[in-house]
């Protein structure tokens, strides 16, 4: 319906729509000030709400408002190591009999409330490729296998300790990681042997024509070995002894690895502790305060 308003009016009533709709802008941000984040205890069908209130600018975009607020609680995880993802497997548990596939693991961080709430699906992805090059394997992530082969009850193309990189919504599996150790010494020890048969003598021995100081004599070239471009320390120590072990950590390491021009470091530091009686609520308290403003990626007590 036309209101036959001159110039001078649309330009006013114009002005008072923009008005109204910055007003409304203002208010929001004010008004809708929880955040109602729904947790779960393992174990436990019922659904819980945490209820906590945003702050922060209301000149900052309104998700990012809401993703600081709950990553500053540890309701939400901007940074999720590979060992914690093995933690969470070992005691939900979220192992599916000795293995699981990826695509499974994914399906299971997005639909149970219980597990740790990650701001991305990437978030997953790195930990996971980051547990399949640790050193420490074994003791601290899992192994990698394309499928497992029934009919000869072993696991096809497993490997760990190596870099890989995993897609989440592939089937290939996680495997516990004394299965696949298991599996990955007995399959190399049937390989040296049979390098042994073939050759009709101990393994790491040489002929008399492949001795090294022969092709010296030969003059044929010796390869150079491939220069290691990647270097993994991990180290268990107590309270007590913390500061003693990072100060020869640095002289004995750290400064050696500092001085080779071009070399990145990254240290990560892995806190566990456990006490029997469990923590009280000001400890808590203290503890997710303190990491915070310590700029720890998570805080987990269980």
């Amino acid at each position: 319906m036309a209101l036959n308003l001159d110039a001078y009016q649309s330009e006013q009533a114009e002005g008072k729509r923009k008005s109204g709709l910055d007003t409304i802008k203002l208010r929001l941000p004010e008004t809708f000030v929880w955040i109602l984040t729904p947790y779960q205890e393992l174990g436990s069908s019922e659904v819980q709400w945490d209820e906590s209130k945003m702050n922060g600018s209301n000149q900052e975009a309104y998700i990012n408002r809401v993703m600081k607020k709950l990553t500053s609680q540890s309701l939400l995880y901007n940074d999720f190591a590979s060992s914690e993802l093995r933690i969470n497997m070992d005691n939900i548990p979220l192992w599916r009999g000795n293995d699981v596939t990826i695509r499974q693991l994914r399906e299971d961080f997005a639909k149970y409330l219980y597990l740790p709430k990650l701001s991305s699906a990437y978030l997953l992805q790195q930990a996971i490729e980051s547990g399949l090059s640790l050193i420490s394997w074994k003791k601290d992530s899992f192994a990698f296998a394309e499928s497992f082969d029934e009919e000869n009850q072993r696991y096809r193309g497993l490997r760990a300790g190596t870099t890989h990189l995993i897609a989440l919504d592939s089937y290939g599996l996680l495997v516990k990681p004394d299965l696949a150790y298991e599996q990955i010494e007995k399959e190399r020890l049937e390989s040296e042997s049979l390098k042994t048969e073939s050759s009709g003598q101990p393994a790491n021995s040489y002929s008399n024509v492949d001795k090294p100081t022969e092709r010296l004599k030969t003059g044929e070239p010796t390869k150079e070995a491939a220069l290691k471009t990647r270097f993994f320390g991990h180290i268990e120590t107590d309270a007590t002894r913390f500061f003693r072990t990072t100060d020869d950590f640095e002289k004995e390491i750290l400064k050696h690895l500092t001085s080779v021009p071009g070399t990145e470091v990254k240290i990560t530091i892995h806190i566990e502790a456990n006490n029997s009686k469990g923590f009280n609520q000001d400890t808590e308290r203290t503890l997710k305060e303190n990491g915070r403003t310590l700029g720890f990626g998570s805080i987990e007590l269980e």
